[in-house]
């Protein structure tokens, strides 16, 4: 049994000017209890917007 389970959530904002129509493409995630996990990638791609999304992050 998962810890977390993140099913197909998306971001977007209605201004595409400032933020592009789609800031965070649907994803889906499963973590178990005890598990450790490192979100990497380029600047501006979405990782705190993910864990604002989902709750993990003000």
């Amino acid at each position: 049994m998962s810890a977390i389970h993140i099913a197909d959530i998306d971001v977007s904002y209605d201004n595409p000017q400032v933020l592009g129509p789609l800031s965070l493409k649907p994803l889906s995630l499963e973590l178990m209890a005890g598990e450790v996990v490192v979100i990497i990638d380029k600047s501006n791609c979405g990782k705190s917007t993910l864990l604002k999304r989902v709750g993990l992050r003000d």
